[in-house]
């Protein structure tokens, strides 16, 4: 994909809560990264169907994903998490109404230091963008693709645009999902807990592949040894 044109990173606008990483990371590595990302929001994502959830640990209710960020001009603050966000995303359009097969960009308003997410695919001016045509109904598939500028920012913020834009495409999928398989899971008493196993399950998986893959929080590290994971 083209660079943006004329298209330079303001010096002072990088967070500093994030080590920098090599210019020369492979896509690769920020595919991997973006895996890691998306895997991680899973849970929040596919809660978002279920509306309002419980109070964190101020004492705030927080809503669920689709619920928040239903209206056009939402911003997207995470609270309850742990971690310091890169740049607060502004959404500019109805998710529940968006139409993942035109695709959405992630683009960078430098003026205001927020990223805000567009309809449509914009390959000049984007940090990322893709699509996501949902056809599981008509063929049993579906096809996600998502993509990043060559260059013109740094690696870490790419993958958060990216692992952000993937997210917010797939979002709707896997609420059904989840919904479909919680209401199976849930029917009896017995099963009830199953859901938590799959969750130690998966969250096992994730911190061995970040272990494996050398990825510190949401930047690597260094060069994995081993080739897999290169």
């Amino acid at each position: 994909a083209p660079s943006p044109p004329g298209w330079r990173w303001p010096e002072d606008s990088r967070p500093s809560h994030h080590p920098p990483t090599s210019a020369n990371v492979s896509q690769t590595k920020m595919r991997r990264i973006a895996v890691a990302l998306l895997v991680a929001a899973c849970s929040t994502l596919a809660r978002g169907r279920r509306g309002a959830q419980g109070p964190d640990e101020h004492g705030h209710r927080r809503a669920g994903l689709l619920q928040a960020h239903g209206r056009a001009g939402r911003l997207h603050r995470a609270p309850w998490r742990s971690h310091k966000e890169l740049y607060p995303v502004e959404v500019s359009f109805n998710i529940q109404e968006m139409d993942a097969a035109a695709g959405v960009s992630m683009v960078f308003d430098k003026k205001r230091r927020v990223a805000r997410l567009e309809q449509g695919i914009s390959p000049m001016t984007a940090l990322a963008w893709g699509r996501f045509d949902d056809r599981i109904g008509q063929t049993g598939w579906s096809e996600l693709s998502v993509e990043t500028a060559a260059s013109g920012a740094p690696n870490d913020v790419r993958v958060y645009s990216a692992g952000f834009v993937e997210g917010v495409l797939s979002c709707v999928r896997i609420s059904d999902f989840y919904a479909n398989t919680h209401g199976l899971l849930m029917r009896r008493e017995s099963t009830s807990h199953a859901l938590e196993g799959a969750r130690r399950l998966l969250r096992s998986q994730l911190d061995y592949m970040k272990a494996q893959a050398n990825v510190d929080g949401y930047a690597v590290a260094e060069e994995p040894e081993g080739a897999y994971w290169k």
